[in-house]
């Protein structure tokens, strides 16, 4: 069972790649971030998606999260999914980042920080469950590759 931390879990994007993780078998969420002051802190991040509760609280630090985690799939700012991919560099958890508005010095740090484990940059086009699937599809295939950065490109269909 592949185990997932969601951040942004507690937008509509992060609820819908939630609940896309609940219907994919070999999957399932093992923690939620949501940035400091979001309103979803604190609640369920099953309830906030629209589905049952799942005692997985949304919590505001994502290190806190990453215990028993084997990926992160987040679809956040391009600020918060550069302090991610950081966090996620130093705990070698693999990352997929649906960001845009990314600058060209970014792609050069995420590039350095990818060394220290694998990220791939997912197209972030809102509420497209294409691309929400490519996703979840991505998080399932980068957990046994080499550490590095990869694009959605990289991902073979499963």
């Amino acid at each position: 069972m592949i185990k997932a931390v969601v951040t942004g879990a507690g937008r509509k994007i992060g609820n819908s790649i939630v609940f896309l993780i609940f219907a994919t078998d070999g999957m399932e969420v093992v923690g939620a971030v949501e940035q400091k002051g979001h309103p979803s802190i604190g609640k369920d991040v099953g309830e906030v998606a629209g589905l049952v509760n799942t005692g997985i609280v949304i919590q505001d630090n994502l290190e806190s999260c990453l215990d028993n985690a084997d990926v992160i799939i987040g679809f956040t700012d391009r600020e918060e999914s550069i302090e991610h991919l950081k966090t996620a560099s130093k705990k070698n958890i693999p990352i997929v980042i649906g960001t845009k508005g990314l600058l060209y010095e970014d792609i050069g740090q995420i590039r350095n920080l990818s060394n220290e484990t694998r990220c791939v940059l997912a197209p972030s086009v809102g509420l497209d469950l294409r691309y929400l699937r490519g996703a979840i599809r991505a998080a399932l295939w980068i957990i046994n590759r080499p550490n590095g950065l990869y694009d959605m490109q990289d991902i073979p269909e499963l």
